[in-house]
């Protein structure tokens, strides 16, 4: 709604930032018609009620988003500039510079001004400096050391990987609904955009060489999911192939597999400070670490069986859990 309390284009439930921004830039080009290789200057205006830290979110977005469409943001222009009663919305407005008339309207628009609330200064002139999206980056070729799978093998691993990053994809409205009770309410959305990466390079990774495809993984973690996250699964991954190149050709699958997957978490333990009875992910990955380990001297026929049941019971048991120091 507008600042007086005008009616809205329409009502719409509650989006992430990028949502958001896609939605109102989607309206605000086709009013303007602007297309590839048209420039314009942005303005963002606070209501009143939003953090620095939220301003500068959608300030990011915006200006990704419409480089994205090959639309160069000249000027980018953020501040309180109109606010309503301290509410917690957002003005974007864009001008389109074209060729005939651009120059002239940069030129009035870095005039210095006495205004006291014109956030025009240098810090509104966009770096030039983008990020590469994982896919289309130059990427150093991961080494190839460590055990090498057969063909039936590797066909086996790919599909695995598929299955698993399809599965989350799936699931990405149910994850975010599971976060909005203790989070922020995107482990769905980051955990997809993990598994997008993934799936989006399937066919380029390295999957004759087990110790190679971690470090590829741990990268598009690195990418793709941002934020504590990204570091963290790139941490475990990391580790994982490290271990993994330390082996060599002929050794046992299910061990090697074991210690890539204990010293994986162990890394995690370590840089993320969280434990089994915390009530995190490390109480599923603990659980199974342990039947792994259990089974490696038993070798059941049922090994895999057993080790998706006793990852459901780890994640079932945070259900009651107290955090620890509570629990006894």
């Amino acid at each position: 709604m507008g600042v007086h309390g005008e009616a809205g284009y329409e009502r719409i439930k509650l989006g992430t930032a990028s949502v958001l921004v896609t939605l109102m830039l989607k309206r605000i080009c086709e009013a303007l018609s602007l297309a590839a290789n048209d420039s314009v200057a942005v303005i963002v205006n606070n209501f009143g009620a939003l953090s620095q830290l939220e301003q500068g979110i959608v300030v990011h977005e915006i200006v990704i988003q419409l480089r994205n469409m090959n639309i160069e943001p000249v000027r980018v222009y953020s501040g309180v500039l109109m606010t309503s009663l301290n509410s917690a919305g957002m003005h974007v407005s864009l001008l389109k510079l074209t060729e005939s008339d651009g120059d002239v309207f940069i030129k009035c628009l870095d005039e210095e001004t006495t205004a006291p609330c014109w956030p025009g200064c240098s810090y509104s002139i966009p770096s030039t400096v983008t990020r590469i999206p994982f896919k289309d980056a130059e990427k150093k070729e991961a080494e190839k050391i460590g055990i090498s799978l057969n063909v039936r093998e590797q066909r086996l691993f790919k599909s695995c990987l598929k299955n698993a990053c399809a599965a989350i994809v799936e699931q990405e409205a149910y994850l975010n609904e599971l976060d909005r009770g203790c989070g922020d309410g995107d482990c769905g959305s980051t955990l997809k955009r993990f598994a997008d990466g993934i799936l989006n390079n399937l066919d380029n990774l390295s999957l004759s060489h087990p110790a190679a495809l971690l470090s590829e993984i741990a990268n598009i973690a690195e990418e793709h999911m941002g934020g504590t996250s990204g570091a963290l699964y790139c941490l475990f991954f990391t580790t994982g192939a490290k271990k993994l190149a330390s082996f060599k050709q002929g050794e046992n699958l299910r061990h090697v597999w074991f210690c890539a997957f204990r010293s994986g978490l162990n890394c995690l333990e370590k840089y993320g400070k969280a434990r089994a009875g915390d009530r995190t992910m490390i109480d599923t990955m603990d659980a199974t670490c342990t039947m792994y380990e259990i089974m490696l001297k038993e070798y059941p026929n049922n090994f895999y069986d057993r080790l998706a049941a006793e990852a459901w019971k780890g994640c079932d048991s945070t259900k009651d859990m107290k955090p620890n120091g509570d629990n006894n």
